[in-house]
């Protein structure tokens, strides 16, 4: 997030904007994950522009795996309060269960790196 943060402020500012109000709707801990997504979501995109193709699988599964892992180690309450208030898990079950390279997702979270 830093280097974005530090090459596209804007780009930044108006992708905080877009979430500001979903986040305002989070409790404490389940807002601290939805920053952390945000951060690393934006991070992706931002670092596969400047990367070759290949190079950037690595960093999806590091990402993946780390937002997984974030997402598994939230209270209970906390999983209930994000998903309430977001589509990000039914996005990524009906991206990884109908889409064009169904069960991606899947094999990106289990790749051992």
């Amino acid at each position: 997030m830093d280097e974005l943060t530090a090459k596209a402020p804007k780009a930044h500012a108006a992708f905080i904007l877009i979430f500001k109000e979903t986040i305002g709707l989070l409790g404490k801990e389940a807002a601290v994950f939805a920053v952390n997504l945000t951060d690393a979501l934006l991070n992706m995109l931002f670092n596969h522009v400047t990367m070759s193709p290949r190079s950037c699988l690595p960093m999806y599964g590091k990402a993946f795996k780390k937002i997984f892992a974030e997402y598994d180690s939230l209270s209970a309450s906390a999983k209930v309060d994000f998903e309430k208030n977001t589509c990000y898990r039914t996005s990524m079950r009906i991206v990884d269960a109908t889409g064009e390279e169904r069960g991606k997702i899947t094999d990106i979270k289990n790749w051992k790196i």
